[in-house]
């Protein structure tokens, strides 16, 4: 009797991690709406893909520590070249679908701003852990060097002229201004730059990369992230 008990628990709980997979977990330090277009992508891919997704946002710098940790399984999406000296253990999806602009923010409209360069006479806000934007304006030597933890604590110092100018992803930008309620903050033009993004994956899910990026690459034949990103621009402009 306890062989065929000791058998039906083999079976029974062998069977359990196929039946309930445990979910691959993905951060993006990304706020709206570009957070909200990842977020898309993500689970279109991992339902093509039959793997359970949880998709989280947090904090910028978090999103990436937690996936070099070992505690999650992704981070969406990053510049390779930004974060590859502080996180060498992560790799990159070779399927970049979104290129994103970096901006300056200011309440003076007129205010010149086109090379990092440019920076140097101000006082600039920026967010910890958005790489290419705490590098390169540390790089320019600003004034003043003011680091904060959310776009949101970023607009509100720029707003009570606490930073003559916000540097940040230009849409996240322009979401975040859109949600506080803030009048006379503008995105100067032209954007400091622009840079595709990727995908990053740590070590130990190397095995998956090959997977993702052929769902990646349907996804981008088949049009479907075309629809998504026009999604995205949607919620710009309304």
């Amino acid at each position: 009797m306890k062989y065929l008990i000791a058998i039906i628990f083999v079976v029974v709980f062998g069977l359990q991690p196929a039946v309930g997979q445990e979910a691959f977990v993905v951060n993006t330090g990304f706020t709206p709406p570009v957070s909200t277009y990842f977020r898309a992508v993500m689970e279109e891919a991992f339902r093509r893909l039959e793997i359970p997704l949880v998709f989280q946002e947090m904090s910028a710098e978090r999103s990436l520590e937690l996936v070099s940790r070992g505690i999650d399984d992704a981070e969406c999406c990053r510049i390779p070249e930004a974060i590859r000296a502080d996180y060498p253990d992560l790799i990159s999806v070779p399927v970049s679908f979104y290129a994103a602009t970096f901006s300056a923010f200011s309440k003076d409209p007129t205010m010149a701003i086109n090379t990092w360069q440019d920076l140097k006479p101000y006082n600039v806000g920026v967010v910890t852990g958005w790489k290419i934007l705490v590098d390169q304006v540390a790089l320019a030597e600003p004034a003043g060097y003011t680091r904060v933890d959310t776009p949101e604590a970023l607009f509100k110092m720029l707003a009570l002229g606490r930073i003559d100018i916000a540097t940040l992803g230009t849409r996240s930008g322009l979401m975040t201004i859109k949600k506080l309620g803030l009048d006379g903050i503008h995105v100067l033009e032209p954007p400091l730059t622009e840079k595709k993004l990727y995908m990053q994956i740590p070590q130990r899910h190397a095995n998956l990369v090959p997977r993702i990026t052929s769902v990646l690459q349907g996804m981008e034949t088949d049009g479907t992230l075309a629809q998504l990103r026009s999604v995205l621009v949607g919620n710009i402009e309304k």
